[in-house]
């Protein structure tokens, strides 16, 4: 039962450690339409694990290499994150943001393998994992994936004017039809993190029913 209260302690030092880039990511997912469902995801893992409580060992053994492991690694993507910013080089606040959850989250999963073991652990993989919803999107990747949807949309876009025997010209993502002009200037991309947070979710609850 020790480990029990233990491991909770280990939770709440670690909450304190990282209090203000997590209130930084509520506040930046709270007033982005992107991100918006980060807020969710503590409690959709909450309810997961709670669905698995009747399959979870009872047994709890030490897993000190993996702990280590994930803590060694958390330790060292939380000193990468404030180097930046000592050397002046500060990321995008998303990116930062990234390496902030992400250094929690393996401390996080340290305080897991060496408090609960690696059965227990096993056993939550699911709803542990979804937790990495949490990690915003470095900002070089949305604009990538936005990118790479814009020009999906207008090979689409193209293929049906070509079926559709209409007239037009095309530069890019511009297309010249006659007497209007359309540019592709948003994709799907967007809608790609919380469309796949949404499946994830319907997936996981479905398999633990």
């Amino acid at each position: 039962m020790w480990r029990i209260w233990a491991g909770i302690c280990f939770v709440i030092v670690l909450l304190a450690v990282f209090a203000q880039p997590l209130l930084a990511l509520i506040n930046y997912a709270a007033g982005s339409d992107l991100y918006s469902y980060i807020l969710l995801v503590p409690f959709v893992s909450g309810y997961l694990l709670y669905l698995r409580r009747d399959q979870l060992p009872k047994d709890y053994v030490v897993d000190r290499p993996l702990a280590m492991a994930f803590l060694a690694v958390g330790f060292c993507v939380f000193a990468f994150a404030h180097w930046l910013h000592f050397v002046k080089q500060s990321p995008a606040k998303a990116d930062y943001l990234a390496l902030e959850t992400l250094s929690f989250l393996c401390c996080f999963a340290a305080g897991g393998f060496f408090f609960l073991g690696r059965d227990w652990m096993r056993a939550t993989a699911f709803p542990l994992a979804y937790l990495l919803f949490m990690i915003p999107m470095p900002d070089a990747m949305v604009n990538a994936l936005e990118s790479a949807s814009k020009y999906a949309s207008a090979e689409v876009a193209n293929v049906l004017f070509h079926l559709s025997g209409m007239p037009f010209l095309r530069a890019g993502l511009i297309f010249q039809l006659p007497n209007i002009t359309i540019e592709v200037a948003h994709g799907d991309a967007l809608s790609l993190s919380p469309s796949s947070f949404r499946s994830a979710s319907c997936g996981m609850v479905s398999g633990s029913l």
